[in-house]
């Protein structure tokens, strides 16, 4: 956890929006998890997004040697040829094998298929990855993809790894509730 750290703050430091990139980027290391959510400059801050996926990826790969693939899913209304597309296209060049499936939340699909088809959907991933040689296999993703990285890690014990890139969706802010809450209420009676 403290070289982990340590490499974060080395990733974030040269930036020379520093301070900005800091207020929108929260980032905590929990039990070996290093978790990112977003503020209002994220945009600006995706290059140290990557960074340190890409950063994080590498500690990862030295553990698991030239075994490791990855899983990278995109956001919601994305595809992998939008903001995964820079870190999908630097891990080959690495020795990583990957994969970008487009998910369910796809702009092209969106919704077509229910939250485990899409969990099966991603078991075919990892499945695909570790018939091409990966040992370890970690499930990555941005915005509603990390959502469902998480939510796979949590159905089922298959990935090596899991990185959350700026979850989507936090109902517990009062703008949420706002929205939703009186919903949420009625579906509890």
């Amino acid at each position: 956890n403290v070289a982990l750290r340590g490499l974060v703050q080395h990733v974030l430091s040269p930036m020379p929006r520093r301070e900005s990139c800091r207020d929108s980027l929260l980032l905590g290391i929990r039990d070996k998890t290093l978790y990112v959510t977003g503020g209002k400059n994220v945009r600006g801050c995706v290059a140290i997004l990557f960074s340190v996926i890409t950063a994080l990826i590498g500690h990862i790969a030295s553990a698991a040697g030239d075994d490791l693939g990855v899983v990278l899913l995109h956001g919601k209304g994305g595809s992998p040829s939008g903001y995964v597309r820079e870190l999908a296209s630097a891990l080959p060049s690495n020795g990583h094998l990957v994969s970008t499936p487009t998910m369910p939340w796809a702009q092209n699909r969106i919704y077509d298929a229910s939250f485990d088809e899409a969990m099966h959907e991603i078991d075919r991933e990892i499945d695909s990855l570790r018939q091409k040689g990966a040992k370890f296999v970690v499930v990555a993703g941005h915005s509603l993809g990390a959502n469902a990285a998480l939510g796979y890690a949590s159905a089922r014990n298959r990935a090596s790894g899991i990185i959350a890139l700026a979850p989507a969706h936090t109902p517990e802010l009062p703008v949420f509730i706002k929205r939703v809450g009186q919903d949420v209420r009625r579906a509890r009676d």
